[in-house]
Order: structure tokens, then sequence, then C-alpha cells
């Protein structure tokens, strides 16, 4: 694409200056229907989760968890909404505070204690020095074990 020189230059500034930074796009949408009569494959699933696990992933895996194809593997989730107001402490320091309530479908709180998974698989030290993942393992583990189960 070359360099704008005279008229259209002009054209493409004032187009810019006109539209005061808004700018949209029309474009084409036609939604897809999912047909209720079609085969629905139902796949065992199995989620890793952990201390790391935390915010949008613990809204999605509270979902998740209602379903029972799925099983979530590991340790308890980090605790968080995500949603947190960060602010200085007077004698240094910050802290964050939770700022949106969320609970499990049976309304207990998850919120500073974490999502427990289905089964609970803990990473010892040694695990880490010797390079072995024990929740990847048992999640290959369970998968093989439910594949076989619904041959």
């Amino acid at each position: 694409m070359g360099i704008l020189k005279g008229e259209k230059k002009k054209e493409v500034r004032d187009y810019f200056v006109s539209s005061q930074d808004r700018f949209y796009f029309d474009l084409e949408y036609s939604p897809s229907i999912n047909d209720e009569n079609s085969d629905r494959r139902v796949i065992p699933t199995v989620i890793l989760i952990g201390n790391e696990t935390a915010s949008a992933a613990e809204d999605f895996l509270i979902s998740a968890k209602n379903q029972k194809h799925i099983t979530t593997i590991g340790e308890n989730t980090f605790g968080s909404s995500g949603q947190s107001l960060k602010f200085k402490l007077p004698v240094g320091g910050s802290a964050r505070v939770c700022t949106l309530q969320l609970t499990n479908p049976d309304g207990s709180q998850f919120i500073g204690i974490g999502i427990e998974p289905d089964i609970e698989v803990k990473t010892t030290l040694k695990d880490y020095l010797n390079k072995v993942d024990p929740v990847l393992l048992k999640g290959l583990e369970h998968l093989n074990t439910q594949i076989k189960i619904n041959k």
C-alpha cells in the first residue's frame, strides 16, 4: 500500500476527523442453530486443578462440576472470584478485598476456600524433584478407566 497524496489524503483525514474516533463495522451475522434431534456425544473429560486455578477458571469450574461426564482432579483451587479491590495500607504495602460474592450451586462458599476436586491428588516435593506430575498421571488413568467403562 502506497503513501496517500493529495485529495485522497484529505478524504481519509476528513473521514477520521468527522468520525470522532467512533468506528464500527456492520458484519453479516446469522447464528447457527443446534438441531435437537442430532446425535449428542458425551465424552469423559478431566480438568486438572490446583492452587494456581483462580478467577474466571473457578467461575467455569462451578458450571463444569454439575456435568456428570466431567471430573476434576488435583488440589483445591485458589478461592477467588478475581474481582478484587486493591488498596494501599497506611503503613506501607497493599491489600486486596474480594468485591464479588460467588457461591457454589448449593450455596456454599468457595471464596477463600477454593473448589474441591472430585479426586484429590497432591504433588510432593519429591514429585517436583523427579519431574513427575501425579495430577496428570491420575487424570490419564481416570480417563482410560472411563473410556473402558463406556465402550
